[in-house]
C-alpha cells in the first residue's frame, strides 16, 4: 500500500493514544479538588505575603473562568491571619484563621507514579499484542515510542503539589494545585518550602 496510507493510519493511531492518556487521566484524577495554579505569589516584605490563586483543573474550566461562572479559590497569608475563600456563581465561602491559632503546617508534592508504569506497561502489552496478530514490528515500535514519550509530558505535568494547615480546634485547611499549562503557570517545591518556612516563623514570632 501506499506510504501516505501508512502515514495516516499511524496517525491516528497517535491521536487514539493522546485521547486514550486524557481520558485515563481524567479517570484517574476523578473527585479530587486539585486546582490548575492561576497564580504563586510570594513577597517576605508585603503585608499580604502569600498568595495562592486557582480555578479547578481542565480545558473547559478554564473556558468557564473566562465567562466568569467557574469557581475560583484563593489562599492569602498576612502577618496577622490566614484567610481562604472559594467563590462561584452561585455561592461565596470565606474562612480565616488567626495564626496564633495555628498549630500545624505541611506541604509537600505527589507524583502518580503507579499510574505512570501501570499505562506503561498496558501500552507494552498491547503492543505485543497487535504484533502477535500481524501488525508490523517497525510500525508498533514506532507507535510505541510515541506512547512513551506522551507519557513521559503526561507525567510531568501531573506533579501535584500540596500544603495544609490545622488550628487548634482541629480544622484543616488543604489546597492542593498544580502547574497550569494553559496560563503558563510554574511552581517548584523550593519556592512552596520558602514561603512556607517564611510563613512558620511569623507563627513562631507572633506566638512569643
Amino acid at each position: 500500500m501506499p506510504y501516505f496510507y501508512y502515514y495516516n493510519e499511524e496517525l491516528a493511531i497517535i491521536l487514539a493514544i493522546i485521547l486514550a492518556i486524557i481520558i485515563l487521566s481524567v479517570f484517574i484524577n476523578r473527585n479530587k479538588a486539585i486546582l490548575s495554579l492561576s497564580k504563586f505569589a510570594f513577597n517576605p516584605e508585603s503585608e499580604d505575603f502569600l498568595i495562592i490563586e486557582g480555578r479547578k483543573a481542565g480545558l473547559v474550566q478554564w473556558f468557564l473562568t473566562k465567562l466568569n461562572i467557574s469557581n475560583r479559590y484563593q489562599l492569602c497569608a498576612t502577618k496577622e491571619k490566614i484567610c481562604y475563600s472559594e467563590n462561584s456563581i452561585n455561592r461565596s465561602k470565606i474562612l480565616f484563621i488567626p495564626l496564633q491559632k495555628i498549630t500545624s503546617t505541611e506541604y509537600g508534592y505527589t507524583k502518580p507514579i503507579v499510574q505512570f508504569f501501570v499505562m506503561a506497561i498496558l501500552g507494552v502489552v498491547v503492543a505485543l499484542g497487535i504484533v502477535f496478530f500481524g501488525l508490523s514490528d517497525d510500525r508498533v515500535l514506532f507507535v510505541l515510542c510515541w506512547y512513551i514519550v506522551l507519557l513521559c509530558i503526561w507525567y510531568k505535568f501531573k506533579k501535584t503539589f500540596f500544603i495544609k494547615i490545622q488550628d487548634e480546634s482541629g480544622t484543616m485547611l488543604r489546597i492542593k494545585f498544580k502547574r497550569s499549562v494553559i496560563e503558563n503557570k510554574k511552581i517548584d517545591i523550593e519556592l512552596i518550602q520558602k514561603s512556607i518556612d517564611f510563613f512558620n516563623e511569623r507563627i513562631i514570632d507572633i506566638n512569643k
